[in-house]
């Protein structure tokens, strides 16, 4: 983290760093994986009350999602995801366009009613992955299993 000056005191940032998250995830990955500083989203995903990095990465035609905690000390731990990017339709593919993250509230509910393992809370958030061709992958924390985990149309 990055200290910030508040009327002279020094304080420690309340987000994490994008590249201390990038060379957390370059270390897991060992370099086979690009990941793009620009995509950067800052949540709380794992609802521990301390946000999390989550950064797009590439490597040849997939597209890999890094989460890196900032609390080592709560429940999440890094995590990745790695999805096919392809020009056809498919469940655990992209469509082929650029990929993009956002963040928003918790919904425990998808379409088909509610999110196994999922509790909602005020502080935590959800975050989807999508490239506008085909349905997002919509992840959310599964309180059950102690991990992210995503549903998709």
């Amino acid at each position: 983290m990055l200290p910030l000056l508040i009327n002279g005191f020094c304080v420690a940032s309340a987000e994490p760093s994008t590249k201390r998250a990038i060379e957390i995830l370059s270390k897991l990955t060992h370099k086979h994986v690009t990941w793009n500083q620009r995509s950067a989203v800052t949540a709380d995903v794992s609802c521990d009350g301390s946000p999390e990095k989550i950064v797009l990465g590439h490597r040849g035609n997939d597209v890999v999602i890094g989460v890196v905690p900032t609390n080592r000390s709560g429940n999440a731990k890094v995590q990745l995801f790695n999805f096919p990017a392809t020009n056809t339709i498919g469940q655990d593919a992209f469509c082929g366009g650029e990929v993009h993250l956002g963040s928003g509230p918790l919904m425990c509910r998808s379409e088909d009613g509610p999110l196994d393992g999922c509790r909602p809370k005020r502080h935590c958030k959800s975050f989807d992955a999508y490239d506008g061709e085909c349905d997002a992958f919509h992840f959310y924390w599964d309180s059950k299993r102690k991990r992210l985990t995503y549903w998709r149309l």
